[in-house]
């Protein structure tokens, strides 16, 4: 499993919050008082579902949220592809689906809102290859 990676920036000059991937890719972040462990598995590029988890905490509480992730292809001009993650048990939130569609350098931009509090977001730019 890959630890988040320097910061970077992606393709489009968007700011990163960091660098995960290749292979299953786990990122830990921490924001507004907020831990956010983001991973994803198996983090193939083509038509493979990835199952794609947040765990969200404060002082080791679960954060109650909605969140959702939208996944931009770096390399060519492609439409973004989104997923709701849904809540699997309090502070988990999981989707799965074919969202990194071919292999290469993703951006995908996490927006999370929790119950009472303005909305976070989180870009990481994901490396997924082939088996």
């Amino acid at each position: 499993m890959s630890a988040l990676g320097g910061l970077s920036r992606p393709a489009h000059g968007a700011p990163s919050d960091g660098t995960i991937g290749p292979g299953e890719a786990r990122a830990v972040l921490t924001r507004s008082g907020c831990r956010l462990e983001f991973t994803i598995s198996p983090n193939l590029g083509g038509r493979i579902e990835s199952t794609f988890t947040l765990r969200l905490t404060r002082a080791g509480r679960p954060v109650p949220a909605t969140v959702s992730a939208v996944f931009t292809m770096q390399a060519m001009q492609m439409p973004s592809l989104d997923l709701i993650l849904k809540p699997k048990a309090p502070g988990i939130y999981q989707g799965s689906g074919e969202k990194l569609t071919m292999p290469g350098r993703w951006q995908i931009r996490l927006r999370i809102v929790p119950r009472r509090e303005p909305p976070l977001e989180v870009t990481l730019t994901d490396i997924a290859t082939v088996e």
